[in-house]
């Protein structure tokens, strides 16, 4: 089965990795399709952010133990950038989100689009979902990332926001 098959007509939910989706519980596992960004491991956190992992989008090398932690059933590479993959975990990917869809969005944001954002675009572009609700997703208002990033929360907090304005579906839940 083609990975945008799991989706279709399906209720979806979205999980970054923002703080502020440990603040309240959410009904993550009652959803048909749980796809986390990155490492969001829901490690102690299930009340919060649930336990199932469907799809993983990633655009980082992750180890076996993460993959385990996570069980996905697929796992998405989302950007361009190879330089941070390993050989080991290149044979775990199950497919890569377009190049141009990564050029399209970059090109729309005025800077390199974070996992999340991909995730988003390609979800919104070419899967037939019911309903996608996007939890951990508040643009740095409870903390930026410890690393340096290339990203701009401003622009990926107005191009999200018109997603949510222009898709009837879609929910980002605060």
């Amino acid at each position: 089965m083609k990975v945008d098959e799991v989706f279709h007509g399906k209720r979806v939910c979205l999980i970054g990795n923002a703080p502020s989706a440990l603040k309240k519980k959410h009904p993550i596992d009652e959803y048909d399709v749980v796809c986390r960004c990155n490492t969001c491991i829901p490690r102690g956190e299930s009340t919060f952010i649930g336990t199932r992992t469907d799809v993983i989008f990633t655009s980082i090398s992750l180890p076996q133990a993460t993959l385990d932690a996570f069980g996905p059933l697929y796992t998405l590479w989302c950007t361009p950038k190879h330089d941070n993959i390993t050989e080991e975990f290149k044979q775990r990917i199950d497919d890569k989100l377009p190049l141009r869809y990564w050029m399209d969005l970059e090109r729309e944001l005025g800077f390199r689009p974070s996992t999340g954002c991909m995730a988003l675009y390609w979800l919104v572009r070419d899967v037939a979902f019911k309903t996608l609700d996007i939890y951990g997703f508040d643009f740095w208002e409870t903390g930026k990332p410890e690393y340096d990033t290339p990203h701009d929360a401003q622009a990926e907090k107005k191009y999200i926001e018109w997603l949510e304005q222009t898709n009837d579906c879609l929910t980002i839940v605060r």
